[in-house]
C-alpha cells in the first residue's frame, strides 16, 4: 500500500515547522519524516510500527 502525505505543505502551514519538532511529538525519526515526505519511505509501515494510523 502507497501512503502519500502532505508533510511539506502541512510543515510550511505550521510556521515552517522543523523535522525535529515532528520528530518529537510523533517519535518518528527525522530521517524517516525526510523520507515520508519525499515519497521514499513505506509510510504505513512508518506509522504502523508506532501504532498510528495514517
Amino acid at each position: 500500500m502507497k501512503v502519500t502525505t502532505k508533510l511539506a505543505q502541512l510543515r510550511v502551514n505550521s510556521g515552517n515547522i522543523s523535522y525535529e519538532e515532528i520528530s518529537e511529538s510523533t517519535g518518528i525519526d527525522r530521517q524517516e519524516l525526510r523520507e515520508l515526505e519525499n515519497g521514499e519511505a513505506n509510510g504505513s509501515h512508518a506509522f504502523a510500527k508506532r501504532g498510528l494510523r495514517p
